[in-house]
């Protein structure tokens, strides 16, 4: 799956995210943590692979579509 259809597909399940600055690595809001504030972008995920890790509660996997 190509970069930017990862991220079209995130952006579209989980709202605006950030990019990292190499375009690798795009963060966006944990269903996990299910915090309210959903300006914190703390579970990233890695667009060339998939795999995603949450820096707060530890959510991690080696398929995105765990998460969708």
């Amino acid at each position: 799956m190509a970069n930017s259809n990862l991220k079209n597909i995130l952006v579209k399940s989980f709202g605006s995210g950030i990019l990292s600055r190499d375009s690798i690595n795009f963060a966006i809001w944990c269903p996990s943590c299910n915090d309210s504030r959903k300006n914190k972008k703390k579970l990233v995920v890695r667009l060339d692979t998939g795999v995603f890790h949450c820096w707060v509660c530890g959510l991690k996997g080696k398929n995105i579509s765990f998460l969708l």
